[in-house]
């Protein structure tokens, strides 16, 4: 996080701030974020193991390997998890008590970093996508479980990473991978439809200008119509996200709706917010309880 952006965190702390901004606005978000980083640092992460493994010689091209606790009992399953982050900030180590959930469940959990914005833009992280899913096969395969599938999960940014490996059907033919490797997709606060962002430099930084061919290629919702996939879909999304507006996510439900109606699940919160959504693991019990069955019955 940069110092700039870190400061006005703080000084939006201020007790006036917390009074005059209002849920659904991107100064809330930020407003909220000190609260949001104090607790995840008080998620007590030490028992979960965690191993470096690089796919690229970049050094943001590296994967965070959690293995599922000792006594966990073979799972069919292995879930690959994109923080967020704008495309341009965090690391996976960072992220250890997001995924905490998935590890106290006895599920295999891998954190990818890529390369990114303003330096790198979609072209890139495409091609950092397509080596880490052949990085993930090369290690289940290396600990001898050829047969799990893999979920592919992610909040904000890390959604629509996560939404354009599991939906662009073309790349996967490139890298000979079969769409079916897939047991579904979580999507948290994720930008699945980038025609409702707002057109700034962020999001030009990765998709570059709407109407662009990288703009289409860098939109999940593109790759649904193109391709009518069934790999089932949790999405959760809170009518007043202050980052990522609420329309990316429904207009994103009603498309896969209209191609596999009961491949998709929509968790959808009238006051819920950005931050909300990421807090999904360790502040919204009853969240964790649909998101782990839904795991649990893919």
């Amino acid at each position: 996080m940069s110092g700039s952006f870190l400061l006005i965190s703080i000084i939006l702390t201020l007790p006036l701030g917390l009074s005059l901004l209002p849920r659904g606005n991107v100064l809330h978000e930020i407003l909220h974020l000190p609260k949001f980083w104090l607790r995840l640092s008080r998620i007590d992460t030490s028992g979960m193991q965690s191993e470096k493994i690089r796919y690229g010689r970049h050094f943001r091209q590296y994967l965070l390997y959690v293995p599922p606790p000792d006594q966990a009992p073979p799972t069919d399953k292995i879930i690959v998890y994109f923080h967020g982050g704008g495309w341009k900030f965090g690391k996976p180590e960072q992220f250890k008590a997001s995924i905490k959930s998935f590890h106290d469940a006895g599920y295999p959990v891998i954190l990818p970093s890529l390369r990114r914005t303003p330096y790198y833009n979609y072209f890139d992280m495409r091609e950092d996508l397509n080596q880490i899913l052949l990085r993930v096969l090369e290690l289940r395969e290396g600990t001898g479980r050829d047969e799990q599938q893999i979920v592919l999960g992610g909040m904000s940014a890390g959604g629509n990473l996560a939404a354009l490996l599991c939906f662009d059907h073309q790349q996967l033919t490139q890298i000979s991978v079969s769409p079916r490797i897939f047991a579904g997709l979580l999507a948290l606060g994720a930008p699945l439809n980038l025609d409702h962002m707002q057109d700034n430099l962020v999001l030009r930084a990765f998709a570059g200008s709407k109407g662009s061919e990288q703009f289409r290629l860098a939109n999940p919702l593109e790759h649904i119509r193109k391709h009518n996939p069934d790999t089932p879909v949790f999405c959760v999304h809170g009518e007043c996200d202050g980052m990522v507006p609420y329309q990316s996510a429904v207009t994103f439900v009603e498309t896969f709706e209209g191609i596999q109606p009961e491949k998709i699940q929509f968790v959808s919160s009238e006051t819920g917010t950005h931050l909300e959504a990421a807090s999904w693991g360790h502040a919204d019990d009853s969240l964790k309880r649909e998101i782990l069955s839904w795991l649990k019955n893919l």
